[in-house]
């Protein structure tokens, strides 16, 4: 493991107490960067929500750390499905229908059935 490490043990010194930030909410990074601008914030709880269904205030710094440092490699981009999220929505409720089974919104679920013949759930 020392010799593992050894590569990385002046960038994790350089690190210092940094590092606590990352287990912490991206906000508390936005601050201490002087991230002020209402966009940029607001661009920011728009990733943390793709990445964690919570805004920037209730997302780990890690995972968004993470991926700005993905986004930022060469040829690396933050998309859409073609069509928006519809689209998304209408493939996976194609799915359902094509192996036989049917969408219904709005309605109460009170157990699964799992036919042991196929395996098919109702």
């Amino acid at each position: 493991a020392v010799a593992s490490l050894s590569s990385y043990f002046l960038k994790l010194l350089s690190i210092g107490t940094k590092g606590a930030l990352l287990t912490g909410p991206f906000t508390k990074c936005m601050d201490i960067y002087d991230l002020h601008d209402p966009f940029v914030r607001k661009w920011f709880d728009y990733l943390a929500f793709a990445l964690s269904g919570e805004d920037a205030a209730h997302t780990q710094a890690a995972p968004v750390a993470y991926m700005m440092s993905d986004l930022h490699r060469p040829n690396k981009v933050l998309d859409y499905p073609k069509g928006g999220m519809e689209s998304l929505i209408q493939a996976m409720v194609g799915g359902i229908k094509r192996y036989g089974g049917e969408m219904k919104l709005s309605t109460r679920v009170s157990s699964f059935l799992l036919e042991a013949s196929d395996g098919k759930a109702s």
